[in-house]
């Protein structure tokens, strides 16, 4: 009897440790299968939307898209949207592929859908790369938050994922940019994370391969690519390596040469003027200028993550005056301050990466080089925002430890509320993309100041 009790509890262990792993699996499942609903279903009203402003310019008039899947679609136009990103022109060409096999003309209103979808596919993919680093990331934490990794990642991919702020990136169909450096971003992350935990050597080479071969990809797409290694080395000190000296005398210095060796790209294709006519200092806006302007803008970015009221698809190209901006960069200048605080503070080290993530995403468009054909774009912190949503979190996880509190009510609350009303609000931003009357009527409104909105509602209103 003595044995069969010792059997029997032996077996209890294994019994609640297998019916645990099921436990997580399932509710790893859910919250994939959420995601993938949120941030399909938030921007489907924009698929039957048409193509605008740049999307005429890089699409309907693009001639390397237009001859088959040819050596052409790496040479992108000069000084247009897809200049210099030629994993992104390549997308493209392949949507007009499927497009021509169908029998859809780029005049015709049929055509941008095909290619609205595939925006939305690849913001899925984002938002499940974004779960799946936050998740492991997590795992490697020393002070975990008092949620489940999963659940807490599976949060904020959520909320990620359905947040009206993307409309611009997910809907305007040339921003693929943005979605496309920002899948690759993530991955390069994730991949370096999965290297890290995995024991097996060659397991661990191969996951830095797909980490330098994502890294190379996603400067093909967007320049802002260049701060991912930077991302990663930040990341590597602040969660793996006890010391910046560990890492370089680490078997990790080729994969930091390789990923360093890719931003070569990104330096090629700026000195090769690519992009000239709409990136630097020009005689209609100085560095000065377009640097006062982004302390007003970013702000504002914040602002409509936590109020997405007064979203606005065209701010124009006019500096931004005023007192305003200046309150502003103070305020941005002592966000960075914390950020270098929590740097120099070891048990903040964790936290510091995300603030200087923030940082790094935006400083190649809001910082000191001008975009004098736009001052200020809502995608721009498309990738960022998740900086901003995390740190969030982890600052009530933070509070709730300190009052003994458990997790139970934001949880509920946030699933219950937050998320679908977030949902909601994406879907009728969504939209005003379906009708360019109706997406320029909204900068008219918005921003009156603005003449390619008048321009961009008269050219609907008589195409209609």
């Amino acid at each position: 009897m003595a044995r069969v009790a010792a059997k029997r509890t032996s077996h209890r262990p294994r019994r609640n440790s297998s019916n645990a792993t099921g436990l997580i699996a399932a509710r790893h499942s859910r919250f994939i299968l959420l995601i993938v609903l949120l941030g399909t279903v938030s921007f489907l009203p924009a698929a039957t939307g048409p193509f605008v402003f740049d999307d005429v310019q890089g699409i309907q008039h693009n001639p390397s898209i237009q001859q088959g899947l040819s050596w052409t679609v790496f040479d992108p136009p000069r000084n247009s949207s897809v200049a210099g990103r030629p994993v992104v022109n390549l997308t493209l060409a392949l949507n007009q592929e499927i497009n021509e096999a169908l029998g859809i003309d780029l005049r015709t209103a049929a055509a941008p859908i095909g290619f609205h979808l595939v925006n939305i596919a690849l913001h899925v993919v984002t938002a499940l790369l974004l779960f799946g680093v936050v998740r492991r990331t997590l795992e490697l934490a020393q002070r975990p938050t008092r949620l489940e990794p999963q659940v807490f990642a599976g949060l904020v991919a959520c909320l990620w994922a359905a947040h009206a702020i993307h409309g611009s990136a997910v809907n305007y169909v040339i921003q693929r940019s943005e979605l496309l450096v920002s899948a690759f971003v993530l991955a390069t992350l994730y991949a370096f994370v999965r290297a890290y935990q995995t024991e097996s050597d060659r397991a661990r080479v191969r996951w830095l391969t797909v980490s330098v071969v994502a890294c190379a990809l996603g400067m093909l797409s967007k320049e802002v690519m260049i701060g991912a290694p930077l991302i990663v080395l930040l990341f590597d000190r602040a969660l793996m390596s006890p010391s910046w000296r560990a890492i370089w005398e680490s078997r990790k210095r080729w994969y930091y040469a390789a990923l360093l060796a890719s931003s070569a790209i990104v330096v090629a294709f700026v000195a090769a003027g690519v992009r000239s006519r709409s990136v630097g200092a020009s005689a209609d806006m100085s560095v000065f200028e377009y640097l006062y302007s982004q302390g007003w803008a970013i702000p504002r970015y914040l602002r409509l993550l936590i109020w997405p009221s007064g979203l606005t698809f065209d701010y124009g190209d006019a500096p931004v005056t005023g007192w305003m901006p200046g309150i502003g960069l103070v305020i941005l200048a002592l966000f960075a301050a914390v950020v270098i605080w929590a740097w120099a503070k070891g048990r903040f080290l964790p936290l510091a990466p995300l603030g200087a993530t923030f940082f790094i995403l935006l400083a190649p468009s809001s910082s000191v080089v001008p975009i004098h054909t736009e001052i200020a774009a809502e995608r721009r912190v498309y990738l960022a925002s998740a900086t901003v949503i995390i740190l969030a979190m982890l600052g009530l996880d933070v509070m709730m430890r300190r009052r003994q509190q458990t997790w139970s009510t934001p949880w509920k609350f946030a699933m219950g509320a937050l998320v679908p009303s977030l949902a909601t609000t994406t879907f009728l931003r969504s939209t005003t993309f379906a009708s360019a009357e109706r997406l320029y009527g909204d900068v008219v409104q918005k921003a009156p100041g603005n003449a390619r909105g008048y321009i961009g509602l008269g050219l609907a209103l008589f195409a209609s």
